[in-house]
């Protein structure tokens, strides 16, 4: 029914920098079709005989269902220029909202269309006219259900509704899309976003739309949304180098202290628990790095490696907490669920290994961001001295730059939690014996 997925490269949204520098050095006649290529991957998809109109992807929570993913059959013509004059596109993104909070029951296009007030009615007639003659198919893939707005016209010229099972094949292929192929899905905080942002269709269009066009020879809408390892690729001034520029960026990285020492002390029989053990840990600390819109990076065997951005200077997109402040907040509650974790597993060991828990190092500073190989990476200052001070830090703690402890008191509420914290003596590698250096410490308590 369609390509293989193995075929298709990845979108502009997370191409590496040596594919822009080949698309870069591409004769003028080739580069229309590769950079149409790069904005669409799934340009190349060819269904059944159903005319796919738009596909729509949710993320169901408890009492939720929140669009992340739509993809329409303009979309591979999609440019900033023209993103304003898309109204069929936008319409669609509209409709993709309002169905969302009406997709317990599978409902079809005609039962939507009742549930809309007079009011949507009348503020988007191009929609109902759009929709006419059109069915919504559902279908579920775990904690993610998708909604294809599709017709099936036969030679008659009658409109026909094709079986479940080719629409159910066209979903799963934008499942595979959505969870595999783009390291987008993989690394991005998506729920933290949207949920921030709820039904703001100004804010999905920039999320959704304008990495499609993603293009670093061109000048981005000042409104533009851009991934952090998006805004690291430019064009190099009077001439057509594409190049890595470093962004300013939190790093947070965790580690779990004496875990070696807890494997040697399990018994003969037990020594299978280990694995699970460090799979939670690993596991809980990702959700709380997303769950306060950081970005993951890679595991470390038993740690993780996170990274934190303000997502926008504009006002309307702006976060109540700052990257830093929510690094801060993720690092606090990853030491809580491991101390938790730990002390369940205490149970099965020989000897308890009291200082069995997390530390954490935070620092801002630059860095580049890469997407390639379906991973997001960080490289530079920021990471590397989050590292070095995560390795300093006694278990059960969070330990800071200096800079980063300056940065966390100026927060809101910041001055009362910079109270808790205490100078600490800074080693460092390649740092010289006696140099005095120090960053904050903070020992999370039952009374933090």
């Amino acid at each position: 029914m369609v390509n293989s997925i193995s075929s298709l490269i990845d979108g502009a949204e997370s191409c590496s920098l040596d594919v822009w520098r080949d698309y870069c050095k591409s004769k003028t006649t080739e580069k229309l079709s590769k950079i149409q290529l790069l904005r669409d991957p799934l340009k190349n998809c060819s269904f059944r005989t159903e005319q796919v109109l738009a596909v729509f992807g949710f993320f169901l929570g408890e009492n939720e269902c929140s669009m992340v993913y739509f993809w329409d059959r303009h979309q591979q013509a999609a440019h900033w220029s023209r993103i304003n004059s898309m109204q069929e596109t936008k319409s669609l993104l509209e409709f993709g909202l309002m169905i969302s909070s009406l997709h317990a029951r599978n409902p079809t296009l005609n039962s939507i269309l009742g549930f809309l007030s007079d009011e949507i009615k009348m503020d988007h007639p191009d929609l109902l006219e759009l929709l006419e003659g059109l069915n919504v198919y559902w279908a579920n893939f775990g904690n993610m259900k998708f909604a294809c707005v599709y017709v099936d016209s036969r030679s008659d010229g009658k409109v026909e509704h094709t079986s479940s099972i080719a629409l159910l094949e066209c979903l799963s292929f934008h499942h595979d899309y959505f969870k595999i192929r783009s390291p987008v899905w993989n690394a991005v905080p998506m729920r933290f976003l949207f949920s921030e942002f709820g039904k703001n269709t100004q804010f999905f269009e920039r999320v959704l739309l304008h990495p499609k066009c993603f293009d670093p020879t061109m000048s981005a809408l000042d409104s533009a949304f851009l991934w952090p390892w998006q805004r690291c690729i430019s064009k190099k001034r009077d001439c057509d180098n594409i190049i890595y520029n470093p962004i300013n960026t939190t790093s947070l990285v965790f580690d779990l202290r004496k875990s070696t020492i807890a494997l040697e002390q399990l018994k003969w029989d037990e020594i299978g628990e280990y694995s699970p053990f460090i799979n939670e840990i690993v596991r809980s600390a990702k959700e709380i790095v997303f769950k306060h819109g950081g970005f993951f990076d890679k595991e470390t065997g038993d740690g993780i490696v996170g990274h934190f951005i303000e997502f926008s200077s504009d006002d309307d997109f702006r976060l109540e907490k700052p990257a830093g402040r929510r690094a801060f907040d993720a690092a606090v509650e990853i030491v809580r669920t491991t101390s938790k974790i730990c002390e369940d597993f205490q149970s099965g060991l020989k000897l308890g290994v009291g200082e069995l828990g997390a530390s954490v190092g935070i620092h801002t500073g630059d860095a580049v961001w890469i997407s390639e190989k379906n991973q997001v990476r960080a490289i530079g200052e920021s990471v590397i001295l989050a590292a070095r001070l995560c390795n300093e830090a006694p278990a059960r703690s969070v330990f800071v730059s200096n800079t980063q402890f300056g940065e966390l008191a100026a927060t809101q509420g910041g001055a009362e939690i910079s109270s808790l914290f205490e100078k600490s003596p800074y080693s460092g590698k390649e740092v010289k014996h006696g140099a005095g250096l120090y960053g904050f410490k903070l020992t999370v308590s039952d009374n933090f």
